[in-house]
């Protein structure tokens, strides 16, 4: 039998609980599990303690992707939304850019900014941006901050202005730029934001023993997974997927907006996929136990659960309140 640990790294409670989508398997799974609160600073925190580290609250996630001497931060592209006194990032999370996209915004953003000491380079799907000095700044990754008002989450501390101050540059840099012209043209959401964040010295050590095995498709944590030279793969498709996988990894994260960036359809493709052969592979005997981290609540899930017929089953959203 095997056991699973499972982290949606953009999983968040619906801004509206009227239109939210019926996930039954979910619902029920989240009825008759255990939840509790994640203590875990993040999603990518709750997955490093699932694997033996302990890391820093702010982990040093633009370090860890640069894996070298240096001053960095993560650069997110972001769409802003704004309305009547507050800006809100886009509910549908962080955006994808194509590699010729990316190769565009680079070096036009090294042009402009380049003489600042700011110098920008693709990582994966996300952005490093080197800095010309050191820093220090309180910053907040803004995957699980998706639809969340932006100004609460600002860089913060003693040099979080100076950091505030290249956003907003970037900002009116990217206010009609020629990649934006094209993505709306395609009907895609224009980049009107770089998000920075993730600054801090890599001082991340792994214990004598390798990690467990891992699929993830986030650039930071597969660096870490490389570097201690344990099994890293791509995320599999669905519950069915992984169980075929002949060596399965033990922990997963996966995307919502993966499958979707609508957030009803990306959870509805996460009940089919997931949730539904999840509650009968438990049933079943063949997955033993699996932890589900569901945006800061962490659902302990096992075969006994089926015993526990009398709770009754509430929405899945309200069970997660």
């Amino acid at each position: 039998m095997t056991r699973l640990a499972l982290a949606f790294s953009d999983f968040a409670q619906p801004l509206d609980p009227g239109g939210a989508p019926r996930l039954p398997a979910l619902a029920r799974l989240l009825s008759r599990g255990r939840l509790q609160a994640a203590s875990a600073a993040s999603w990518r925190h709750w997955v490093l303690a699932s694997a033996g580290l302990s890391a820093p609250r702010q982990l040093p996630a633009a370090a860890i992707l640069a894996g070298r001497a240096g001053t960095f931060a993560v650069a997110t592209p972001l769409n802003l939304l704004a309305g009547l006194g507050h800006v809100h990032i886009d509910p549908r999370g962080p955006l994808e850019l194509r590699a010729a996209e990316w190769g565009e915004l680079c070096a036009g953003f090294n042009r402009e900014f380049g003489d600042a000491g700011l110098s920008l380079a693709a990582c994966g799907r996300l952005g490093l941006l080197s800095l010309p000095r050191a820093l220090d700044a309180v910053t907040h990754d803004p995957e699980p901050l998706a639809g969340r008002e932006a100004g609460e989450w600002l860089p913060s501390g003693p040099d979080g202005g100076w950091l505030r101050r290249v956003m907003t540059e970037a900002q009116m840099w990217l206010h009609h730029h020629p990649l934006n012209e094209a993505r709306e043209a395609r009907g895609e959401m224009p980049v009107n934001a770089l998000w920075l964040w993730g600054l801090g010295p890599d001082a991340l050590r792994w214990a004598e023993a390798p990690p467990p095995a891992l699929a993830t498709d986030d650039p930071v944590l597969r660096c870490l997974w490389r570097r201690a030279g344990a099994p890293v793969r791509s995320p599999p498709a669905s519950l069915a997927a992984w169980l075929g996988t002949p060596e399965q990894a033990g922990i997963v994260t996966l995307s919502l907006a993966a499958w979707c960036h609508e957030a009803g359809a990306a959870l509805e493709a996460a009940e089919r996929s997931w949730f539904v052969p999840l509650a009968e592979e438990l049933a079943g005997g063949r997955v033993a136990s699996a932890e589900v981290y569901l945006g800061g609540r962490v659902a302990i899930l096992g075969r006994a659960d089926r015993l526990r017929f009398w709770r009754s089953t509430q929405a899945w959203h309200e069970a997660l309140q």
